[in-house]
């Protein structure tokens, strides 16, 4: 897929890892949609530095798991950008919970990781499907992690919803087929505000001193649009932690 003037739509894209997708799309010519939910300010920043790339761009608030909103989303930006041709399911949530401790897991924290990371997902996904089928292409990046390969992770409910993206990536690819092409890419660790929000200090003082060094956004926003540009690969999970997964850090 030629990316320049293709219209994108990164969900949780004011920071970390999404930031760095959208500008790396951004730098490919493509207009940008990014999405936040209380990232105000972050998504306001990226949108200006993705302006200033020569596209366009616009931040748009919502929640990806209340369904409606989702279709909203896909709404708002075709109205501001033109058809959404790509769409980077990059919106995620955890809560530290020792795997240990099975009683800590409530209910509640359970279904709201579910609830964006799988179900976030797919509503987008499903929003976004008619129109790239009828216009005869488009991208479904999903973002997973190692965790769903290694089982380790900020907490079980995290890991469970990453191995759910992986296996709903392979299932969307299936039903999209051959028109619209679905990929996810599984990162390691990286260094983003992420840590400082979900892992206590110690786990963080952990990962400082792991084997294997921290993987940079950089690194996998390229390996995404690497997986968006290439019309040959779907159903595919690309991992990118310099081999983390093959070193658990306990």
């Amino acid at each position: 897929m030629d990316l320049k003037g293709r219209t994108a739509l990164v969900t949780g894209g004011g920071t970390g890892l999404g930031r760095a997708i959208g500008l790396a799309l951004a730098r490919r010519g493509c207009a940008i949609a990014v999405n936040y939910s209380r990232s105000e300010e972050e998504a306001r920043d990226t949108v200006r530095e993705i302006q200033a790339a020569g596209v366009q761009a616009i931040a748009l608030r919502g929640d990806v798991a209340d369904w409606q909103a989702a279709r909203d989303l896909v709404e708002q930006a075709e109205r501001a950008l033109g058809p959404v041709d790509i769409l980077v399911n990059n919106a995620g949530v955890t809560r530290y919970i020792e795997f240990r401790d099975l009683e800590l897991v409530g209910r509640e924290d359970w279904q709201t990781i579910m609830d964006v990371n799988v179900g976030g997902a797919f509503a987008c996904a499903r929003a976004v499907a008619p129109g790239m089928t009828k216009r005869g292409g488009g991208r479904i990046l999903n973002v997973a992690s190692n965790s769903g390969l290694t089982a380790d992770g900020s907490s079980i409910p995290y890991v469970v919803s990453k191995a759910a993206v992986i296996a709903l990536t392979a299932a969307l690819a299936r039903a999209l087929a051959p028109v619209v092409l679905v990929n996810a890419i599984a990162p390691g660790w990286m260094e983003t505000r992420w840590l400082e929000r979900y892992l206590p200090e110690d786990r963080r003082a952990a990962l400082s001193h792991a084997l294997v060094p921290p993987v940079a956004v950089e690194d996998v926003a390229a390996a995404a649009v690497a997986l968006i540009s290439n019309d040959s690969i779907s159903g595919e999970v690309l991992v990118v932690d310099r081999g983390e997964r093959l070193h658990p850090t306990g």
